[in-house]
């Protein structure tokens, strides 16, 4: 699993972050303190958006296509 530190700045950035992630078939989910949502619904994407400090979880072994495909929206890079 790859972790990832991510943020927002406007609503269309939640939007093309969902629609970029929804192209890959591994399980993605944003991650704030006990909160846990799957990363591709726009719905919980939302609803996580006013959170400062969310993780976005990639269960994946080679994910270094879906970091790049957010890399706009990465804060914080972790291992």
């Amino acid at each position: 699993m790859k972790t990832l530190e991510i943020m927002f700045e406007q609503a269309q950035d939640i939007v093309k972050f969902v629609d970029a992630i929804n192209r890959f078939d591994c399980p993605i989910d944003l991650k704030s303190d006990d909160c846990l949502v799957d990363a591709k619904s726009i719905i919980s994407a939302f609803a996580m958006c006013t959170i400062p400090n969310i993780e976005m979880q990639i269960h994946a072994e080679d994910c270094e296509d879906i970091i790049e495909s957010v890399r706009p929206y990465v804060k914080i890079n972790k291992e």
